[in-house]
Order: structure tokens, then sequence, then C-alpha cells
């Protein structure tokens, strides 16, 4: 007897040691599989205040893990069923439908190695209560690879994905997502309205403009708030007033709700770009277009309004509301280009050279692009490791591979524990450089303040440039590393941001074919290709005569660029290219300024053609041409044609 008491008392010692009281250890570890194991990536509103159980909320929330073995098991409750698509190693989406309790997400075991899985919420009505995964003995979780960028739309059944074939999956907010490879939100419910207090199709009339702050959907009016904290997203899109038509909403009164809304998300997301629609069936587009534009005349110079018009046709509809799968499609297929500039970071895969760098698990080189944001266990970030005891300076440069264009540059400081904004450069400046050998300063600061734990965005004018340098030439003291010297960030991003894509053109005329049309102008597409021509004019062929075309960028934006990109299908490299034309700009589009004016231009060969003025705040843009060339393929007519335009 005895002898069991001491052994017993033996093992709680030995446990004591190894996991003190107030050690922090969880239940979960990495690995394990369980809701809390780090390995798992939640994307969207998740409740994780039970750590046995996390539940999502709104359609499309997912997670995503890899995993070893051959085997793998999903756990949920077993008091409830839930509706959910289940994706292994990038396959086809298998929908579980009322799934409960252990669900064998193998039954056919998978080969060896390493496995990728994604498991969705496949409507507004299911919550995922996710319990954990039961892998093969001796396997373990993996973290999946980041994807780094997110998005969140904002909406209602159109952006659910109500009709369509998978729900939320079919949604032009899920495929936008994954057309673009970044992690993806919708805060979105079938029937609601943007304004407050009105019984749209949505139950307990609560609108939009109340509900997006809440953890839970409308089905839940005692929601807690949600934690705006847990993921800041590069781009926020909002799809709303369908219903706020259908229930007579006054368009005074939704105006002013969408001003306060808008408003209110920016206050949540303070670097976010948003972007508004108009709704795919042009409702309460007059209001919607006149809050964005309050909101820009008041300072927000990250809101756009995105015009929709002619983005779906009446065959692209179940019902005349609802976009078929295809329709969906659609949408995806216009919208992710607009949305590319802003979450495409160009310091992704770069190569990074430095003064001096300090390596170990948590600290690298090659953590400093790596797409984690937040100094996580494995990856802190990029720290200096030179003249530790002296203030001195230190660098850090990204090489982009080949000239890119670029004017934003995103510093994320280290924020582990105890060191959030330590190391973050007093004095520093950012350069660039198209050889690595010649700099230009864009940006100065001084005697910058600690930053907390927020990205800190710079922006300079636009350049097309290889090489990005950040240089600190008075460093900060860390006072809980000895009050050494360093320079360090936990992740650096650099961005160029085309302000033509998805503005709405408006032209002289515009000839239109399989492989012309003027929504071709600013498809992205910088070369004629088949399909993709670009954009050419149709009037008067036959005499030379003044054609023009316009860009509205949906609110005013702070340019200073714009590239014309000749033509360049076989044999018609740079034809139709203007002799003489002017690129002006307007922030009403009826006063217009010229910023560029060329006479006798040569005939470009097949390179961008590039224009630069001084920066200014507009929202239209027109290149106009007073002195057309004739194309001896085409009969010699007189024609004006750009394979793109883009504008930053």
């Amino acid at each position: 007897m005895w002898r069991r008491i001491c052994n017993l008392l033996l093992m709680i010692c030995l446990f004591l040691i190894f996991y003190p009281i107030g050690s922090g250890v969880s239940l979960g570890a990495a690995g394990d599989g369980n809701p809390s194991d780090s390995n798992i990536q939640y994307i969207g509103r998740w409740d994780k205040s039970i750590s046995s159980q996390y539940n999502s909320y709104w359609a499309g929330a997912y997670f995503r893990v890899n995993f070893t073995g051959t085997t793998i098991k999903l756990k949920v409750s077993s008091s409830n069923t839930v509706n959910l698509y289940v994706q292994l190693d990038n396959g086809a989406q298998t929908l579980y439908s009322n799934a409960s309790g252990t669900v064998n997400l193998t039954p056919s075991p998978l080969s060896g190695g390493t496995h990728t899985l994604l498991v969705a919420s496949r409507d507004i009505t299911d919550t995922i209560r996710f319990q954990g995964l039961i892998l093969d003995e001796g396997a373990s979780t993996q973290a999946p690879n980041l994807r780094g960028q997110q998005i969140e739309f904002i909406g209602d059944s159109i952006t659910v994905g109500y009709k369509a074939s998978k729900i939320a999956l079919s949604s032009y907010a899920w495929k936008t997502g994954e057309q673009l490879n970044v992690d993806h939100m919708q805060i979105a419910y079938t029937g609601i309205c943007l304004h407050d207090n009105v019984s749209c199709y949505s139950p307990n009339a609560i609108g939009m403009s109340r509900q997006f702050f809440k953890l839970q959907t409308v089905d839940n009016p005692t929601s807690p708030d949600w934690n705006f904290n847990v993921y800041q997203p590069a781009a926020v899109v909002i799809n709303l007033g369908t219903n706020d038509q259908v229930f007579n909403v006054a368009d005074s009164d939704f105006q002013s709700s969408y001003i306060t809304f808008l408003q209110n998300v920016r206050v949540k997301y303070p670097l976010a770009e948003i972007f508004v629609l108009r709704t795919f069936g042009g409702f309460k587009s007059t209001p919607t277009q006149a809050a964005v534009s309050i909101r820009s005349s008041a300072g927000d110079t990250r809101i756009h309004y995105v015009d929709t018009t002619g983005w779906l046709a009446s065959s692209d509809y179940v019902d005349g509301t609802h976009p078929t799968d295809a329709g969906h499609q659609k949408v995806a297929n216009r919208l992710a280009p607009i949305l590319k500039p802003y979450v495409q970071n160009l310091a992704a895969g770069a190569l990074s050279t430095f003064s001096s760098s300090y390596e170990s698990s948590n600290w690298s080189s090659a953590n400093l692009n790596d797409g984690q944001r937040n100094s996580v266990n494995g990856s802190y970030g990029w720290t200096s490791n030179n003249t530790l005891t002296a203030n001195h300076t230190e660098y850090v440069t990204l090489d982009l591979g080949s000239n890119q264009i670029v004017n934003t540059v995103n510093l994320y400081p280290r924020n582990d524990s105890g060191d959030v904004g330590q190391n973050f450069p007093i004095d520093f400046t950012i350069q660039t450089s198209v050889d690595g050998v010649n700099w230009t300063t864009k940006v100065t600061r001084t005697g910058y303040a600690l930053p907390g734990n927020v990205v800190q965005s710079f922006d300079f004018p636009t350049a097309s440039v290889r090489y990005v340098k950040v240089e600190g030439t008075n460093l900060r003291q860390n006072p809980n590393d000895a009050n050494q010297y360093r320079m360090a960030f936990a992740e650096m991003e650099i961005y160029g941001v085309n302000h033509a894509s998805g503005a709405y053109a408006t032209f002289s005329s515009a000839y239109e074919s399989s492989n012309w049309s003027y929504t071709k102008l600013n498809d992205g597409q910088r070369n004629s290709v088949s399909g993709s021509y670009g954009w050419t004019t149709n009037n008067s062929l036959t005499t030379n005569h003044t054609e023009y075309v316009t860009l509205d960028l949906g609110s005013n934006q702070t340019v200073d660029t714009v590239n014309l990109y000749p033509r360049n299908d076989a044999g018609q490299v740079g034809k139709n290219f203007p002799i003489d034309f002017t690129i002006q700009t307007s922030t009403d589009g009826v006063s217009w300024t010229t910023r560029v004016t060329q006479t006798g231009y040569a005939l470009p060969g097949n390179a961008v053609q590039s224009f630069g003025f001084g920066s200014a705040s507009v929202r239209y843009v027109k290149v106009e041409g007073t002195n057309l060339r004739q194309n001896a393929s085409d009969a010699n007519q007189y024609r004006m044609a750009f394979a793109e335009i883009e504008v930053y």
C-alpha cells in the first residue's frame, strides 16, 4: 500500500517539475489535431471560448490543415448536425450532409505522405462544432502553406451563394478568393438588408449595418461582439442594397445608413481597401455611389466604388436575382483583377540581402517575407546582428526579380510576447533601385515612435523598380535584450496598385467583337491575345479625327502615372497608337486638366509607354487622340487602339 502511495506521489512530483502550475500548458498541442492545435488555420468567425469545441458562424467559414498518415476522421458535435464540404489534397469538394459525431473522411485510405485538408460550412445555418481530428497512430498535423492575405466579403443571399449548387463554395466571393489564392470570409446572410430595424427576409429586423459587428448571424440577436483583432483583411468587398430595394427602404435612409456603415467598417479596418459594388441588378446604385463619394470626400483614400454594369446578362440568373454557378464565375472573373493589385504582395518570394542577420529557429532572413505577419514560434521575422552595443546603420533589401510597379511598402513590427514594436528603427529610409547600385529615396522618417501591434504602411509616388531597401540609421535599443541595438521586422510586403483595374470606361466609339471590347481595355491583359486584343475605336474610319477613352476610378485616387500598352497582335505591333494625344484628369468628369501632351509620337514597339506627371487626386483619367495613325493593314483606316491602360 505504502509503495503504491509513494509511486503516486513520485508521479505527481515529476509532473509538477515538467509542467508547473501556471505554465500555460493547454490540452491541445501542435500536431495532435485537437481544436487548439496551432497547425490548424481557422478562417472566418470562430468562437474559440471552449477549448474542446470551436464553433464556426456565417456561411463559408472554414479551416485548413496538413496531416501525415493515410486516414483521417473529423469529430463534430453529436448533438447537432451540419452540412459541410471537405476537400482532400486539393481534389473534389465532397458534401457531407447532416454530419454528426465522428465522420470518416477517408473510407479508402490515402497514399503515404503529407496531405492537405479543408473543411467548410455550406450555408448560413451550418455551424461547424469542431471537436478535433482523429489521426493514424504516429501521425500528426502540419501547418498549411500561408496565403498571407485575406479578403472579407459583406453581403446578402447573393454573396452567400443562395441557389448556387454548393451555396457558399459556389459564390463569387469564394471563387474570387480562390482565384487570387487568398483566404476569404463571407459575412453575409440570405435576405438581410443594410438598413437596420426593417423586417426584411432575414429574422429579427436586424440589418447588416448592425450585425456585421457581431460574432454570430442575425439568428442570434444576443450575439457577443466580434473581436476585430483576430484578423485584418487587406480588402473588404461590400454588396448590399438588393433587399433594401425590395422592402422599400427610402434612398435617403439607405444612403445615410451606408455612410455610417462605411465609417464604422473603416474604424475596425483602418488600412483595408474597401470596395463597394453596385448591386448586380443595379438596385440602390445612386445612393450607394453617393455614400462612397461622401466618404471619399471626407478623406477616406482607400474606398472604391465598383460599377458592375454589364457584368451579368439575364441568362446568368437562376430567378432574375440570384446568379447561376456560371454567373458567379463571371463575377469572380471580373472582380479578381480589380482586387489583385491590392492583395498581390510583390515581396513574396523575393530574394533578400542585408547588412547582417541573426539566424536561429525563430529568426531568419527567410522569415522576412514568408507570409507570416506575426512573430510566431518558428517565424519571428528578421533581425540584424551587427554592432549590438552601439547605435549604427543596418539595412535589408528585397530583389523582386524584375522591374515591378510599386508604390507601397508595409512593415510589420515584431509582436512576440513582451516585445511588440521593439527594434523598429527610429530613423530610416525606404529606397528603390532598378539596378541595385543607384538608389532613390522614396520615404524618410525620423523620430519614429514605437509602433504598436499594427502594420506600418508607407506610400510613395509610383515607380518601376526591381530593388526595395529599408535602411535604419538610428536604431532602437531593446530593454528586454540588454539594451542592444537591432533592426527587426516580422514581415515586409510590397505593393503596386493599378487604379484602372475595374474602372468603368466611356469612349467616343468602340469596336466590339470576340477580340476587341471596351471591357478589355483594363482587364489586366497587357498583351493582345486571342479573346482580348484590347480596345479600339470605330468612328470616321476614312478620315483623321479625334477619339477618346475615359476611365472612372470610382472615387478620387492619388495618381501620377498612366501606362499605355500598344496593341501587339501578330503583324500589328504598335499600330493605331495615336500620333498626337493628351492625357487629362478630372475630379467631376466635367472640368479637365491636361497632364501630358504628346505630338509627333513615333510608332511604339512592343513595350509599355509610360507617362508620369505631378501627383494629383483625381477620379477620371482620359486619353484623347487628336491625330490618329493610319494602319496599312486595315485599309489605311484611322483608329486609336490600346491593349491595356493602367493608372498608378
